[in-house]
């Protein structure tokens, strides 16, 4: 399943839209671009800023804060199941609401990842790659790359530089799976829905919603900044207009 993961996703970074044919009789005007205002441009700035900011706070956050939370609920166990309240005093005496209770993080998913590597677990380290390198990492490391080139946008570095970091960025976006990690999260609790009929709740918590904020702001960024690498080719080269912004 990894491998079909990776597979389908390294294939569709070779995809690309085909360009629209020009009509003969239609002639092609360059004129340059109108200069964005000094306001739209502090705004541009200001905002990503805020969400390279929210971004690591996000992220940070999500990773610490539990994702999901695994618990037994004794009365609906009871309520759905009238046959067990004959043994209540006894099945009560065996602590299962706490044996039962767990809330799971990221990092201390990729810790027990670790530590079941340690015990020769192949399957962990094909984990750990999947969920460490492409979920966590890969978004960090991308927005990075966003904030360089935001950087070298108003410091006026030159446009073959900005024009790789984009291209690298885009690759990297494209093969971050943290929108794919947290899908799968919400998509195993409502998987498992039906098990409240027997008390045993699973549930998404803050750290989930983290985590969806940060790539929230990963895309928002990503899409201010393309706007802002393509306004600035259209300015400086005319014949640029027609560039597409691939987010």
């Amino acid at each position: 399943f990894s491998i079909f993961c990776l597979g389908s996703t390294v294939s569709s970074l070779g995809l690309r839209l085909p360009e629209l044919p020009t009509p003969p009789t239609r002639e092609m005007t360059s004129q340059p671009m109108a200069p964005m205002s000094r306001c739209t441009r502090w705004l541009t700035s200001s905002a990503i800023a805020a969400l390279a900011v929210a971004f690591a706070t996000l992220l940070g956050v999500g990773s610490t804060l539990p994702c999901m939370e695994l618990r037994l609920d004794m009365a609906l166990l009871y309520a759905n199941n009238p046959s067990l309240r004959s043994m209540k005093s006894i099945i009560d005496t065996l602590g299962l609401a706490k044996l039962l209770h767990e809330e799971v993080s990221a990092w201390q998913c990729l810790a027990a990842l670790g530590t079941a590597i340690l015990d020769g677990e192949v399957n962990a380290a094909i984990a750990l790659v999947m969920f460490g390198g492409f979920a966590m990492c890969l978004p960090l490391v991308d927005m990075l790359l966003l904030l360089f080139a935001a950087c070298g946008l108003k410091g006026g570095f030159a446009s073959s530089t900005l024009d790789k970091v984009m291209a690298v960025s885009r690759v990297l976006r494209k093969l971050s799976m943290l929108d794919v990690a947290i899908t799968g999260i919400a998509m195993v609790v409502l998987a498992l829905h039906s098990f409240r009929e027997k008390g045993v709740i699973l549930s998404l918590r803050w750290g989930w919603l983290a985590l969806l904020g940060a790539v929230l702001c990963h895309y928002s960024m990503a899409f201010l900044v393309s706007c802002a690498h393509r306004r600035t080719l259209c300015e400086a080269r005319p014949g640029a207009a027609g560039l597409e912004v691939q987010v």
